[in-house]
């Protein structure tokens, strides 16, 4: 999974530059594919977010369905933290970043 976090970014990158500009691109990357891959990008995450809504609206849990609209914003700041973890891996390959439990409030 950490391989594709990193890919994700990526791609995603790729296709958001195409979105705004396709004469950014290029890498030589047939127009074909970078249509697939904004068709993917709409359709996947529409796809997870409708995934994750509907049951929420249906069990008339309004904060989980709120929260299910950031799902893209989730995968990117998974791709970040993948990033970072990769870098201390090289950089301090021994240490282990704690995480302290128990100090914040039940959002849900």
């Amino acid at each position: 999974t950490p391989i594709a976090h990193l890919l994700n970014l990526v791609v995603w990158a790729v296709t958001v530059l195409w979105l705004f500009d396709y004469t950014v691109m290029p890498l030589g990357i047939p127009e074909i594919l970078l249509m697939g891959g904004w068709i993917s990008f709409i359709g996947g995450n529409t796809f997870f977010i409708l995934l994750h809504l509907i049951p929420a609206l249906a069990a008339k849990r309004w904060k989980i369905a709120a929260a299910s609209l950031t799902i893209p914003i989730y995968w990117l700041l998974m791709s970040v933290a993948t990033i970072i973890a990769v870098c201390e891996l090289f950089r301090r390959p021994h240490y282990w970043n704690k995480t302290e439990h128990g100090t914040s409030k039940v959002f849900f």
